[in-house]
């Protein structure tokens, strides 16, 4: 138990950049990935929030990434069609020895994703075609691709009419 002390005494910040508490992030899933990081941190896992929500705008030059663009593919949904337009996405990475974030592939991604399925969340490392290990989102009622059906909303009214329309509490 001692090591394991000295190790969560250790851990870095889990929201540097306060991602969490931007206004475009549902309050629901806020809640949720701050369980998931709380009960990870107290495993032992040094996680942290690298992004939130995205517009349309920044989705789909994400998506061209890896495409037309420079770069890796580093998602497959295109602007309207992510959870990240709507504030009902989050992405996790782990922190290095410095603090900063990483995705290695010989991190304890099952055990991220064990915890963010009991907290209620999707978790993207169980995405079919696109495992996306970091990946979490909160939409109880909808399917992962159902996203895209909100676009029409999101641009009559906002976050506030999409989130009025799913009534998550």
């Amino acid at each position: 138990m001692g090591g394991n002390r000295v190790e969560r005494l250790n851990l870095h910040a889990a929201d540097p950049h306060g991602i969490l508490n931007g206004a475009s992030i549902h309050p629901a899933i806020r809640a949720r990935t701050q369980a998931v990081l709380s009960r990870a941190r107290s495993e032992g896992l040094d996680l942290r929030v690298v992004s939130g929500f995205r517009s349309v705008e920044e989705q789909d030059r994400l998506y061209a990434q890896g495409r037309t663009a420079p770069g890796n593919i580093v998602t497959n949904a295109r602007g309207g069609s992510s959870w990240h337009n709507y504030g009902l996405a989050i992405d996790i990475a782990f922190n290095d020895a410095n603090g900063q974030p990483v995705w290695p592939e010989n991190a304890n991604w099952a055990r991220y994703g064990q915890i963010a399925v009991a907290e209620g969340l999707t978790w993207g490392g169980n995405f079919r075609n696109f495992v996306d290990r970091p990946h979490i989102e909160y939409h109880p009622g909808l399917g992962p691709g159902d996203a895209s059906t909100l676009l029409a909303l999101y641009r009559q009214g906002g976050l506030t009419r999409v989130w009025n329309h799913l009534g998550y509490d």
